[in-house]
């Protein structure tokens, strides 16, 4: 879903996948292709709760996939954690790359 927003991700996205997995709370990961797929895949899982960054709690609200699960199953934001920033991410990979082609 990242790459149809036009975005890239660091790590792809088996990686990330098996990053949440190995989350103690984590029953399973389902990954996204569209947001139409959200409530079918929280009807068909039987999902207890649904997560999303805190950043986009607003628009989300805004959606008609929310209207649609919120009596489904518990919808949490998450705050963004301090310090963690994608971009700086990579923008040090791109430089670890550069440094390493010198």
């Amino acid at each position: 879903m990242c790459k149809s927003k036009g975005k890239e991700t660091v790590f792809p996205l088996e990686k990330r996948m098996d990053y949440i997995k190995d989350l103690r709370y984590v029953d399973l990961v389902i990954p996204e292709h569209s947001m139409a797929q959200k409530v079918e895949d929280i009807k068909n899982y039987k999902a207890d709760v649904f997560l999303l960054g805190d950043d986009y709690a607003e628009t989300f609200k805004k959606m008609p996939e929310y209207d649609a699960i919120k009596d489904i199953c518990e919808v949490m934001f998450l705050p963004r954690t301090p310090d963690i920033s994608t971009t700086a991410l990579k923008q040090k990979l791109q430089k670890d790359v550069e440094k390493d082609n010198d």
